[in-house]
């Protein structure tokens, strides 16, 4: 009987944490931005769908989504681990399973090594997903166009997802497909929970990808470098 309760009130705890953090993630990060998007628009496209021309005088995204992208340009790897959803659940349940301050430090430390990690090897848009932190790299241009409901069945319940288009600068430091091709320019969602938080979507990464808007076109810039 009391190790039954004692998992009872494991449970509970864990819950009513779970709860607590999101709630304050969300007030966190809508506060104002403290720095812009690079070469991100003011505008959204009031379509639901990816690929839309923004509207004038919209609505540029849901912020979170605008500052998530943002996080990841800027290099600011501890803000992109305050905005993602599974991210705080596992140092949540880290810290209350294990009851130690210390084993939640080394848990976000490991996070911090994951997504900080831009190995050539890694930068493959696969069918499966790629890490978000080969999407938005900076000097890219994120440019949000499109808005909707987002996905359903995801980690928590959906607010909305933005759409951005990101666009390279050049070869060296594009996206590459599954063929090491270089990318000049794609279109990705990110889902925002109801609390705040940028859900993952994808096997690898959090991006939904819109796979038919993967561009080839570099003839259209001066710049010819290959690599």
């Amino acid at each position: 009987m009391a190790q039954w309760y004692r998992k009872s009130a494991t449970r509970w705890t864990l819950t009513a944490a779970l709860g607590i953090f999101a709630g304050l993630g969300f007030w966190w990060w809508t506060l104002p931005p403290s720095g812009p998007v690079a070469g991100a628009a003011q505008t959204k496209s009031d379509a639901a769908v990816p690929g839309t021309a923004p509207a004038e005088g919209s609505v540029a995204g849901n912020p979170v989504a605008v500052r998530y992208a943002a996080a990841f340009q800027q290099d600011a790897w501890d803000d992109v681990v305050a905005m993602t959803c599974w991210m705080q659940q596992r140092l949540v349940r880290v810290q209350i399973e294990t009851g130690s301050t210390g084993a939640r430090d080394e848990a976000r430390a490991r996070l911090l090594d994951r997504i900080s990690d831009r190995r050539v090897e890694g930068n493959l848009l696969r069918p499966e997903g790629v890490e978000d932190q080969y999407v938005f790299v900076s000097g890219a241009t994120v440019e949000p166009i499109g808005f909707d409901t987002g996905r359903a069945g995801l980690e928590q319940p959906t607010k909305n997802r933005t759409w951005m288009r990101v666009t390279y600068p050049s070869r060296r430091g594009a996206l590459r497909d599954d063929k090491g091709i270089p990318i000049r320019s794609i279109t990705v969602g990110v889902n925002v929970s109801t609390e705040g938080l940028a859900l993952k979507a994808n096997v690898i990464g959090n991006l939904d990808i819109d796979w038919e808007s993967i561009s080839y076109d570099w003839n259209t810039r001066s710049d010819s470098s290959t690599e």
